[in-house]
């Protein structure tokens, strides 16, 4: 979805208003390989909007298998 709106003004709110929940799953075909890390990431990560606006995270990503050098 894209929303286009005009400049409004300072303290105006929006009209539109969000409740975003995504969930990110990484599988086993998520890899890294940039400035001496190559790695495959595993994990489960939601995102969501706040009550106030914010945007707040919550689960975890790590290394399955990997290497730094």
């Amino acid at each position: 979805m894209v929303v286009v709106d005009a400049a409004r003004a300072a303290g105006e709110e929006s009209a539109v208003s969000w409740d975003v929940s995504i969930r990110v799953i990484l599988g086993k075909h998520v890899l890294v390989k940039t400035q001496g890390i190559d790695a495959r990431l595993e994990g489960t990560l939601t995102v969501a909007t706040g009550v106030r606006g914010g945007v707040l995270g919550e689960g975890g990503i790590r290394v399955a298998q990997g290497a730094y050098s």
